[in-house]
């Protein structure tokens, strides 16, 4: 999609990686699989699921009514990768339905919802788009899948450029050098390609919050709502868990928009103690 028409709306909510499906991702109190199997929360989900119900009352008191918009940004679904055992269900209608039950609180008094697709390994050629359809998100620029790779969003005066790759890194201490790299390289493509360049740029994949913002633009990644799996224990051994979202206001219409990051740490590396 080059450039969309947003709705008339305050506030957006940027929020992504629900992964829905992991042993370690946000799940519902209670779910019942397409059998009537009843599946319930572990601990660590069970301290995640208390988070995600805090970040709804953050956004119920922050938004205070204002219309809105929610962005996804991609992974909403775990699938089965890396030859992974670290799910509750590898049934794809099973995975979809948790990712719902989860989002639809969120999404449903939403005056819009726009979808961005996530990595294939996860989300498949087009599973992902079955939950955007269910969230409201409307039919890609080719008609055949709901949810874009790229979303540019129009809102009054601002211009969103949304995607759920970019580069990760585990230096933590080269975060921004990586987001600033990577507002820069599409700015610079957009005017190449005689595109508008858009001023603000939403991220995900990371599975951390991260900002960049320099006079004239800003590039924010959004947290995700998974901890790490044995496969981001072997990739970024030393990250730390966190989950959020991000809520920006729109409502200046001659300034860039502002945003406030809901974040919290459902679990802590424990210490072993010995001796004395």
């Amino acid at each position: 999609m080059d450039e969309g028409q947003g709705a008339d709306v305050r506030y957006i909510v940027q929020l992504g990686d629900i992964h829905a499906g992991s042993t370690l991702s946000v799940m519902p109190e209670s779910f019942l699989t397409t059998d009537g199997n009843p599946v319930g929360q572990n601990k660590l989900q069970k301290a995640i699921w208390s988070h995600w119900l805090k970040m709804r009352a953050w956004l119920t008191e922050r938004i205070g009514g204002e219309p809105y918009a929610v962005i996804l940004m991609g992974d909403m679904i775990e699938g089965k990768h890396h030859r992974t055992q670290q799910i509750w269900t590898e049934s794809p209608s099973e995975q979809i339905e948790a990712a719902c039950q989860v989002l639809e609180p969120v999404c449903e008094p939403a005056r819009a919802v726009f979808g961005i697709r996530g990595t294939e390994c996860h989300v498949g050629q087009d599973r992902e788009s079955v939950v955007y359809y269910r969230m409201g998100v409307g039919l890609s620029s080719d008609g055949r899948y709901h949810g874009e790779h790229h979303l540019r969003l129009r809102v009054g005066s601002h211009l969103f450029s949304a995607a759920h790759h970019i580069g990760a890194t585990s230096r933590s201490y080269l975060e921004a050098s990586g987001l600033g790299i990577a507002m820069g390289a599409e700015m610079l493509e957009a005017m190449m390609g005689d595109e508008s360049v858009a001023d603000v740029y939403l991220r995900a994949h990371r599975h951390r919050y991260g900002y960049f913002a320099n006079s004239s633009a800003a590039l924010c990644v959004s947290p995700a709502w998974q901890a790490l799996t044995n496969h981001g224990h072997k990739v970024v051994t030393g990250a730390r868990v966190e989950v959020g979202c991000v809520l920006w206001d729109v409502s200046d219409r001659n300034k860039l928009p502002t945003h406030e990051a809901f974040i919290a740490r459902p679990v802590k590396r424990q210490t072993v103690c010995i001796g004395g």
